[in-house]
């Protein structure tokens, strides 16, 4: 799936396709300024942004959904609707994500107990309905529980999948926006590696949950929002 270019008399970085791509969000990150401004002019989802290598080199499938999740942004919106907050919100995941996977050599067993990674991978069809017995049903609150930590994050909340962008996207509804809110995340500095049982994410989300719920956005930044955007679409008009 590789190619091999030969660049003769050109630097390969001042030569396609390597001059098209984004900016390196580990060693050539921009400033929050610039890209906030890069990112409001893809009318696009946000998703399918932080794939686009022409926007930010390098960010894969699962750093985007990390991304979305831990900036607690739903990864479907459009990035032209998104409020100042959840873009600052999206610039600091991208960079914290990005450096720390770096700082240990993208060893994913050292990634924080909290990071949506450890559990994403779980999509699995859900079993075909047939007639129980005695045994099945005296099973049926194990073998649920069992679904449930399969298909939850490390706080116990259900995990969706949904197609954006052309890719498979895990999604946490309880703790991703739809609308405008967002998250302040902090890395669970105290555990490492997937949480293994349902009722130890139960536990974590009694205990840690309120760190890490949705925060509503103010009026009055929602309102400015919808101001700015307004006059974005007038200018596109003209």
């Amino acid at each position: 799936l590789g190619r091999v270019r030969i660049h003769r008399g050109v630097l390969p970085i001042d030569d396609h396709p390597i001059k098209e791509l984004g900016f390196d969000p580990h060693n050539a990150m921009c400033d929050v300024t610039e890209f906030t401004a890069l990112l409001r002019k893809k009318k696009k989802p946000l998703k399918a942004a932080l794939l686009d290598q022409s926007f930010t080199a390098g960010v894969g499938n699962w750093i985007a959904d990390e991304v979305a999740y831990q900036a607690g942004v739903y990864p479907g919106i459009y990035c032209n609707t998104l409020s100042d907050t959840q873009i600052q919100r999206i610039y600091g995941s991208l960079l914290q994500i990005v450096k720390y996977a770096v700082s240990v050599s993208a060893d994913y067993d050292r990634f924080p107990s909290n990071w949506l990674f450890h559990y994403r991978w779980n999509k699995a069809k859900s079993p075909k309905k047939k007639k129980q017995t005695k045994k099945d049903k005296s099973n049926s609150k194990r073998n649920a529980q069992e679904h449930l930590n399969h298909h939850s994050d490390s706080f116990g909340h259900p995990i969706v999948y949904e197609t954006i962008g052309g890719r498979t996207t895990a999604i946490v509804f309880e703790l991703q926006s739809k609308t405008n809110g967002y998250r302040c995340f902090e890395n669970d500095d105290n555990k490492v590696g997937k949480i293994q049982t349902y009722d130890e994410k139960l536990k974590r989300q009694q205990e840690l949950d309120d760190r890490y719920k949705l925060v509503e956005v103010v009026e009055e930044e929602l309102i400015t929002t919808k101001k700015r955007n307004l006059e974005e679409m007038q200018c596109d008009t003209k």
